[in-house]
């Protein structure tokens, strides 16, 4: 016999960085909720990204995917002032603008388009020559020809964002359950009433499934499919003094390098979907550091600090995130599928579905992610019709 535990009103599923935002934007709303996580918070996927955060607007991306953005930027600011003031836990943040590399003279002029684009959009950027740029980050290879300066962008540690968020959470009554994977559910009729863990079953009004890859199996024991698979990020950690590299630097084929604000430093990553493998392997080592030397081989002497593997939840065919009320059942929300926007679109992600979830606004913001659509849910075998 399982232990029956007391309810709470909203149980989210995934203690990563969307959900660690979501229950932490809800217990600010006084709402009573159980973040269940089957390994330990900050773990995982959250190990392995660099959590960039800025201005990261492409001309082809869906108009609702830069609304969320938006309203992410824009939360961020407060988010980390507000943690900062409610938990000893510092999630490292810090703004070191980002260096956009050209190295032709046509992504030179790609980029100077793209600079003007976001421009026009108010963000604050500036274009630097060759010696600029060399000037900016020493580090940098000869062969650049320019570079875009982002002055917004900035990083943080995101284990340390996650564990900051849970303790602020927690402070104001959420309650975590690490190591506690959820193994099934009880249902009456279009709605799941409580979960099952290994120890103990938790009755719940409302259900979020904000477990990244995991999500997909969840959702597959509730009958439904979800078009979200795994892309394997592996990134090498090097280790050099504080100071040495003071911009995030980007190149034209979506690699970077990301400071610390402990002298660490990112490269890579690797972008491997569907493969679920968890274990570093040559190739990708091979692909983040010729990144780094593509971009700043100046950092070659640094130590060699090892290797991290993330498994990012991949974004349906229509590069949408998955966020919304899953067919065919009342109560039971999605949160999943942000690929590597995971750490730009959690504040909007999160703003969104506590709006939806506390009833206190109609969305029209969340149809363009809604799980329904048909890039992004299809009933499996076993599932129900919606």
């Amino acid at each position: 016999m399982q232990k029956q535990t007391h309810g709470v009103d909203i149980a989210i599923v995934g203690g990563g960085i969307i959900g660690a935002t979501l229950a932490y934007l809800l217990a600010r709303q006084g709402v009573s909720c159980c973040v269940l996580e089957r390994g330990l918070p900050g773990a995982g996927t959250a190990e392995a990204s660099a959590g960039i955060v800025g201005p990261h607007f492409e001309r082809e991306q869906p108009e609702a995917l830069r609304a969320l953005l938006l309203k992410s930027l824009r939360a961020y600011p407060w988010l980390i002032a507000t943690l900062q003031d409610e938990t000893p836990i510092d999630p490292s943040y810090h703004t070191w603008g980002e260096l956009r590399l050209a190295f032709t003279a046509e992504q030179a002029q790609a980029l100077r388009d793209h600079g003007q684009w976001l421009e026009s959009l108010g963000f604050d950027v500036t274009w630097l020559d060759a010696a600029a740029v060399r000037a900016d980050a020493p580090v940098v290879t000869e062969q650049v020809v320019g570079g875009l300066y982002l002055a917004d962008a900035a990083s943080m540690v995101v284990p340390r964002f996650v564990r900051s968020l849970l303790d602020a959470a927690c402070r104001r009554g959420v309650t975590v359950l690490q190591q506690t994977p959820v193994l099934g559910f009880q249902t009456v009729g279009d709605r799941v009433i409580a979960l099952q863990t290994g120890a103990a079953v938790l009755p719940v009004d409302q259900l979020v499934l904000a477990a990244g890859v995991e999500t997909t199996a969840l959702v597959r024991l509730l009958g439904s499919s979800v078009a979200i698979e795994p892309v394997r990020g592996q990134m090498v950690l090097l280790r050099t003094v504080p100071g040495v590299l003071r911009t995030i630097l980007a190149g034209p084929a979506g690699g970077y390098v990301v400071p610390r604000t402990d002298g660490d430093i990112w490269a890579g990553p690797t972008k491997e979907r569907g493969r679920w493998e968890q274990q570093p392997t040559v190739d990708g080592l091979v692909t983040c550091l010729s990144i780094l030397n593509q971009l700043a081989p100046g950092l070659r002497p640094a130590i060699f600090a090892g290797t991290t593997v993330g498994l990012r939840p991949g974004a349906p065919p229509d590069g949408l995130p998955v966020i919304g009320r899953l067919p065919g059942w009342a109560n039971v929300w999605i949160a999943s599928g942000h690929e590597h926007l995971g750490v730009m679109l959690a504040p909007g992600t999160a703003e969104l579905l506590v709006a939806a979830l506390t009833g206190t606004e109609t969305l029209a913001e969340l149809s363009a992610f809604d799980p329904g659509r048909p890039a992004a849910w299809r009933n499996s075998e076993h599932g129900r019709a919606n």
